[in-house]
């Protein structure tokens, strides 16, 4: 005879008997592993459990099973009693099986955090063919009521069969859920994100569920707050947002940063093998415990680490008290690696601020090593020094796909390179002076700033004009203002790799053959003009190989963004082979809604950028914070970037994703209402059939040199140009507005400029530009610097002291340059009181020779 068990809690006071269950008095302290509930169905139906209605005949208990009848139907549930509603950390097991199914795909399901009695909840949804890629899920149902997967897995070498029952188990604590059957993992993720705690259920669908018994165990929650930072800094009124960075120095910093009136989103703590926080000169600070309490969560806390052995201490401290809203920075790539390898959710930066800082540029080979570098140590973020965080090279690394932080120069005093900094356009900076980064982007800035200029993105070229995925229309794409071209790749049956969006040809070209099936020689027989049969310029399109695509886009200035379609090693392999070949590492980047394939290349070719593409994930989930957070959770452990369908991002998504390193690349954007919304709120790149949109959006605001020098009283013209998406150069120079930065600057009519005498001045521009009445954004430059000099003035001086100036002095020019500084070629110095030595009581004379006689 099956065992008669219910307990709530072990060691309560037994107060209530039901039929086949004891529930016990709540505690108000709990143990990890006490037992909430427990019951076999011996008795029947135990008291409290919740039927919905219409389910009430498909509910019913048998011979001392439970069974869900959901044949013929979408869904049968049931809900366990409401005493369990108040818990969220728990381990829920039963002893279960399928059966009756319309199909191996239908399934079952434990339902747990239920919201008011109903949805939303999330559910461990288990397949009858538990070895499919999606035998085993996470998923939401979210507040509309739809379906949300956003984990999903498989159980090898098991199907679910009548004759005998499975352990399914679900143990889900804070964000952290583990979905197993038998003790095998199915899906081991952290996407419980937004409900904390909830009933549980049961649910079939389409099938009957049969189940044997029921047990909750409680988990007692983690001790730290493991909440997203909730971060504190002003978005200054930067679209996407812009991350503020400070290392602590000194514990009273530390307890004074988030009440100060310029408070940072990232505090970077140094931290040794004993968990201690330290300075720069290795002076303890505190312990990490004490700077993770003092942030409050409203500083994003980087642990700054040197050595595997610190990572090893640290990575174990914040799993076992889930701290996941975290960076991990090292200036060793294979050391931030192996950080993100132990504590996937982690976030990296590799830091290059030591290496490059004695470097006056940087060529196109160093900036493609320091992308290579940054991909192979699995790091979300790149930190280079401020003296090579140009615009450009900032700019190189975004498109493709590295975030930068500018280590600004300590002390970080004036207002121009703070300008400059911020100017630079990258994802944030590190400084020592936050409250001037604050006054520069919020005071000497204006309107809705525009750091980083998203990507104009052709998907498959030009399809609204032109056949898709043919050259021709991606070069047609390009002149029309695409800065990267996506396009679809298959390996074909001879091993090459050949363009296509679909598996087979039928619906854009005169034939019908199947992509991976077929030879690249085959596949070239077909004219790709279906969708313009009747357009001259089309009549002799082919389907391109990838190397047709690298031959025409070589040196121009595109990226190009190769989508694997096949799910087969080999292709990576070919890729690599053919990118190395033709030198194109710095022109490509590959998406993939394939994760073994972004496995694969990470493997094969871990210089190169991925982006995961995915149906938005997030859809229904309460904030833009949210939505992040369960983001991150998928791609930190894909170590790639976002690329998801476009629709329900909420408000503040694109922000918070940015002010965390996590780059987001939507597609397919075609209204021009939508596009000109996710270009206002900082998404990284927009995918669209319609690159036309941007096509004269401002993309570069630039002054036509960066240095000038002019002659006390002489004034100085500005002159600017801007540059659209579409490669057109306009002169701007009227429209635009200067930011005074260094000196007294007169700003006059149409943008001329005077200046107080002779010196060094500086100034940045300005420059709005409205797409319609909505939308209107500013471009920078980076400070432009003016050298005004003084006026040559030639005099005579009584050089040998005779008391009279002749033919036995020399003449001296002085030319005034900054203040009273005279430019010289020599420096001597003269007997002037004529004591008979030279001392300090002479003077020093500053001159050169212009002539022999006066």
């Amino acid at each position: 005879m099956k065992r008669l068990l219910c307990m709530v809690l072990a060691l309560a006071a037994v107060s209530l008997v039901f039929t086949g269950n004891i529930v016990a008095e709540p505690k108000t302290e709990f143990n990890e592993g006490d037992v909430l509930y427990e019951t076999d169905f011996s008795g029947g139906l135990p008291e409290g459990f919740r039927v919905p209605s219409g389910h009430e005949n498909k509910v019913y208990v048998k011979d001392g099973y439970l069974y869900l009848d959901a044949v013929g139907r979408e869904f049968t549930k049931v809900l366990l009693p409401a005493e369990l509603d108040k818990y969220g950390d728990y381990e829920i097991t039963i002893h279960a099986t399928l059966y009756s199914q319309r199909d191996a795909a239908r399934w079952g399901s434990i339902m747990y955090r239920i919201q008011n009695e109903s949805y939303p909840y999330y559910h461990m949804c288990f397949r009858v063919d538990s070895t499919a890629a999606n035998g085993v899920e996470f998923a939401l149902r979210t507040p509309q009521n739809s379906w949300n997967v956003t984990s999903k897995g498989s159980v090898a070498n098991h199907v679910f069969s009548e004759s005998k029952l499975d352990e399914i188990k679900v143990k889900i604590k804070g964000e952290h859920a583990i979905h197993s059957i038998n003790g095998v993992s199915g899906v081991d993720c952290d996407d419980a994100t937004v409900y904390k705690t909830g009933g549980i259920g049961l649910q079939a669908n389409y099938c009957i569920m049969k189940v044997d018994d029921i047990k909750v165990t409680y988990l007692k929650p983690s001790e730290t707050n493991a909440e997203f930072v909730n971060i504190a800094q002003s978005d200054l009124g930067v679209i996407g947002g812009y991350t503020l960075s400070e290392y602590i120095e000194t514990k009273s910093r530390l307890d004074g940063l988030t009440k100060s009136g310029a408070v940072p989103a990232n505090a970077i703590l140094r931290v040794d093998g004993g968990l201690n926080v330290v300075n720069g000169e290795g002076a303890a600070v505190c312990t990490v415990a004490e700077a993770l309490e003092a942030l409050e969560y409203k500083v994003m806390p980087t642990f700054k680490v040197s050595d595997k052995n610190t990572v090893d201490s640290l990575c174990e401290y914040l799993q076992d008290n889930a701290v996941r809203d975290v960076f991990i920075m090292s200036e060793d790539g294979d050391t931030v690696s192996y950080a993100r390898n132990k504590y996937s959710v982690c976030r990296g930066v590799l830091d290059l601020t030591n290496e490059l800082k004695s470097k006056e540029s940087l060529t196109s080979e160093e900036l493609l090593d320091i992308r290579a570098r940054t991909n192979k140590a699995f790091a979300s973020i790149v930190v280079i020094p401020d003296n090579v965080a140009t615009t450009a090279n900032v700019k190189y690394l975004y498109d493709r796909l590295i975030a930068v932080w500018t280590c600004a120069p300590s002390p970080l005093q004036d207002a121009k390179d703070a300008f400059r900094i911020a100017a630079a356009g990258g994802h944030g900076a590190i400084t020592d002076n936050t409250a001037l980064m604050y006054d520069v982007i919020e005071n000497y800035m204006a309107g809705n700033k525009l750091f980083r200029v998203p990507l104009n993105i052709g998907h498959r070229g030009i399809p609204t004009a032109a056949p898709e995925n043919t050259v021709e229309g991606s070069l047609m794409a390009y002149e029309y203002g695409a800065d990267c071209i996506e396009n679809d790749v298959y390996l074909t049956k001879d091993g090459q790799i050949a363009v296509m969006h679909d598996a087979t040809t039928e619906r854009t070209t005169n034939g019908n053959l199947s992509m991976e099936g077929s030879t690249l020689a085959e596949l070239k027989t077909l004219i790709v003009n279906k969708q313009y049969p009747n357009d001259s310029k089309f009549t002799d399109c082919r389907i391109p190989s990838l190397e047709d695509y690298y031959t025409a886009f070589k040196g121009k200035d595109v990226q190009i963004f190769v989508e694997f379609k096949s799910a087969s090693r080999q292709l990576v392999e070919k890729f690599y082979e053919l990118t190395k070949e033709y030198g194109m590492e710095d022109q490509v980047s590959v998406i993939t809604f394939n994760e073994n394939q972004i496995n694969n290349l990470k493997n094969i070719f871990p210089e190169m950028s991925a982006g995961y593409l995915c149906n938005n994930p997030v859809s229904g989930m309460a904030t833009g914070t949210d939505q992040v957070r369960s983001v991150l959770n998928k791609v930190q452990t894909l170590r790639s970037t976002y690329n998801p369908s476009y629709s329900g991002h909420l408000d503040g998504f694109a922000k918070n994703a940015n002010m965390r390193g996590l780059t987001t690349w939507p597609w397919t954007v075609d209204s021009t209402a939508d596009y000109n919304s996710m270009f206002m709120s900082g998404y990284n790149g927009l995918t669209t059939n319609k690159c036309t949109i941007a096509s004269r959006y401002a993309k570069l605001l630039e002054p036509q040199s960066y240095e000038y020098t002019v002659a006390d009283g002489e004034t100085h013209t500005v002159s600017a140009q801007m540059t659209s998406y579409n490669r057109k150069v306009t002169d701007v120079s009227a429209k635009v507005r200067v930011i005074p930065l260094q000196g007294e600057i007169t700003v006059g009519n149409k943008n001329v400029l005077s200046f107080n005498g002779p010196g060094t001045y500086a100034y940045a521009l300005e420059y709005e530009y409205t797409i319609n009445s909505s939308n209107k954004y500013t471009l920078y430059t980076q400070p432009v610097t003016v050298t005004v000099t003084g006026k040559e003035q030639t005099t005579t001086g009584d050089v040998n002291c005779d008391g009279s100036t002749d033919n036995k002095d020399v003449v001296v020019l002085f030319r005034y340059v900054s203040g009273n500084i005279p430019e010289v070629f020599d420096v001597t110095a003269a007997d002037c009181n004529g004591d008979g030595t030279i001392d300090n009581k002479d003077v020093v004379v500053l001159f050169r020779f212009v002539s022999s006689q006066v």
